[in-house]
């Protein structure tokens, strides 16, 4: 699989980066981690859990895969690793390690896939998790804002009986079990150490919707 090292990308072998994570119980991933802020945050809080940011941007990625590989005095991280992939086509190596994976207000093809229960999306989004793990996923977009994008990747109203009624079958067809969605507000949303939360939450009172799911441990 490729990942990012600042400017440098590389490809690691599965060995590789077996040895990496094999100290650590758990493991966290962040698909659509945008500039990777959210997954470095986390780790500083967390050394004893790794951290493994995604995203298919890899001029996003280049300031915090910068970061972890400094001295740990200036802000290195050895519990993080960003990986350059597409949701429709995350490495074989990262198949089944994750015990919780977050999608934070994704945009474009990931949130188009997740919102309309994309079967190939949803599906390889469980194969990124053990059995049991935790989904967490926050939406945020509306008519008042983004109507363009709406209409072009053909989205409906975010409600959370949209998500009970229209996603529940599908995120079941996935391997998942929905637990809970809800509405939270700006203020939720904004605790979020994302550089992409701050942005939306930024002087518009909008809420976000957050949707909980579990992977089936069949």
């Amino acid at each position: 699989m490729e990942i990012i090292q600042g400017k440098k990308t590389r490809e690691m072998d599965a060995e590789e980066f077996r040895g990496i994570i094999s100290a650590y119980r758990c493991i966290k991933a962040d698909i659509g981690t945008g500039d990777g802020r959210f997954i470095y945050e986390s780790a500083k809080k967390k050394p004893d859990t790794f951290f493994i940011g995604i995203d298919s941007d890899r001029n996003n990625l280049v300031k915090y895969s910068h970061k972890i590989y400094r001295k740990p005095e200036k802000g290195g991280l050895s519990n993080v690793l960003y990986v350059i992939a597409n949701v429709e086509s995350l490495p074989r190596e990262l198949h089944g390690i994750a015990d919780t994976v977050w999608i934070i207000l994704p945009w474009g093809s990931l949130l188009q896939g997740v919102v309309l229960g994309r079967k190939k999306v949803l599906g390889n989004i469980a194969h990124l998790m053990s059995a049991g793990a935790t989904l967490k996923v926050t939406i945020n977009y509306e008519i008042k804002y983004e109507a363009a994008e709406i209409e072009r990747l053909g989205l409906p109203p975010l409600t959370e009986d949209y998500v009970n009624s229209a996603l529940d079958e599908k995120f079941g067809d996935a391997g998942f079990i929905l637990t809970r969605t809800r509405l939270i507000g700006p203020e939720e949303a904004k605790k979020f150490p994302s550089t992409w939360a701050k942005r939306l939450a930024h002087g518009r009172h909008r809420n976000t919707l957050l949707i909980e799911a579990r992977r089936s441990e069949t």
